[in-house]
């Protein structure tokens, strides 16, 4: 009998669950709609004196490409 491999073998479960596809549900999709945004205007450390701010302008970010219907028109 032949040793199983155990790298190749977790790196093709890794494989086969990545042709899974990604968030699936209504509620998922809610979820990590904005995750791009977050990243990316959270991407460089804000002072502590920044940090509020920068929350505030995400949350206003978000309110203003929502109510516009730019988010849709971009997917």
């Amino acid at each position: 009998m032949e040793p199983i491999n155990s790298e190749s073998t977790q790196a093709e479960a890794s494989r086969q669950n990545g042709q899974l596809g990604g968030v699936k549900t209504a509620e998922g999709k809610a979820v990590t709609r904005y995750n791009t945004l977050t990243h990316e205007v959270l991407k460089q450390m804000p002072s502590d004196y920044e940090k509020p701010l920068y929350g505030q302008l995400l949350e206003k970010l978000k309110t203003n490409i929502s109510q516009s219907g730019l988010w849709k028109t971009c997917w």
